[in-house]
């Protein structure tokens, strides 16, 4: 995946991970993960969406892997995620 920016908070984001931390810190507190950045609890689980029900009607949904985070953050909170961009994409930094 190529670097990313924020056009609301231009930064240099060099992956998914720090996209994700970067909307977990600044645009979408409802985001959380178990520990640091990469680390994963006893369940598997890197990320945690406590704004979205489960498919099994759990107060939040759950994420193994960055990619898994990202891709359901772009299909039910694309409003929030369309702030970022590719890093090559934005001239203000």
């Amino acid at each position: 995946m190529t670097a990313l920016t924020c056009t609301q908070h231009p930064q240099y984001l060099s992956d998914l991970q720090e996209a994700i931390e970067h909307i977990r810190a600044c645009h979408l507190s409802s985001i959380t993960r178990p520990y640091r950045p990469g680390t994963v609890d006893t369940h598997g689980h890197m990320w945690y969406c406590w704004a979205c029900e489960s498919r099994s009607l759990k107060d939040h949904r759950s994420f193994d892997l960055n990619e898994a985070m990202w891709e359901h953050l772009r299909s039910r909170h694309r409003d929030i995620v369309n702030c970022i961009v590719p890093y090559e994409d934005f001239d203000e930094i």
